[in-house]
């Protein structure tokens, strides 16, 4: 059984007079430790999908199954609950606390599930050590640079061991060279524990974790696949 399902996934905005279609029909699967790349230009609707994906947005239309569970069919709680403990979100914007060190960010999402103890603790240090910023787990976002905060992020996804990492654009802030190393780091991340994942990018350089998926014009398809869709000049 696939971990992520979705089916024919429409989303619109606007009224009945205005309405726009950014989703048209999307559709895609994705197993239980495999990565993905969903390449597309800004506007095409990469964070709306993944937002939908992530039980942040239902879609207007359309079905979300994650391990087995039709997510929107559930209520608020067991949405918030699947959402805690199955999936990671690394967005373009690291959403640290500012008033929190490094580790105390890490810490946050294990704290909401309440799981603030030694052993969750020794696991944010041993995260932060994974992503290279062991010497700045008491240091403050405001001490960090891009670069780090986005280590920082990204150990803060992992803390409570998802299934389904969901990055969004998560070099979009970064010069080439931090775009590279947090792109190196998240593949070696993903095949070292295990987890899924989808990497959301209009960059074309950065389009090779796993195989690659193009969203265009509101429709989803294999980059080079049976309708032979190149990817797109972004």
């Amino acid at each position: 059984m696939s971990l992520l399902v979705c089916e024919n996934i429409v989303k619109e905005f606007g009224g009945e007079e205005n309405r726009i279609a950014v989703l048209k029909g999307v559709s895609l699967s994705l197993e239980k430790g495999e990565a993905a790349t969903i390449l597309g230009s800004s506007g095409a609707g990469k964070s709306t999908l993944l937002n939908i994906i992530g039980a942040l947005d239902p879609p207007s239309s359309g079905k979300v199954y994650l391990d087995g569970e039709d997510l929107y069919a559930l209520n608020d709680r067991k949405i918030s609950a699947l959402r805690n403990r199955k999936l990671g979100f690394v967005f373009q914007l690291y959403h640290l606390m500012a008033e929190l060190t490094a580790l105390e960010n890490v810490l946050l999402p294990a704290r909401i599930m309440g799981h603030e103890d030694a052993k969750a603790r020794a696991r944010a240090k041993e995260l932060l050590c994974a992503v290279g910023l062991k010497d700045r787990e008491k240091h403050f976002p405001a001490q960090l640079s891009g670069g780090e905060q986005q280590r920082a992020a990204i150990a803060r996804s992992l803390i409570n061991s998802p299934e389904l990492l969901l990055a969004d654009e998560p070099t979009g802030n970064l010069d080439r060279k931090n775009s590279e190393n947090i792109t190196e780091l998240l593949v070696k991340l993903q095949k070292e524990m295990g987890f899924a994942m989808l990497f959301v990018t209009h960059n074309r350089e950065l389009s090779s974790l796993g195989r690659t998926l193009v969203l265009q014009d509101g429709t989803l398809s294999e980059a080079g696949g049976k309708d032979n869709l190149t990817t797109p000049k972004i």
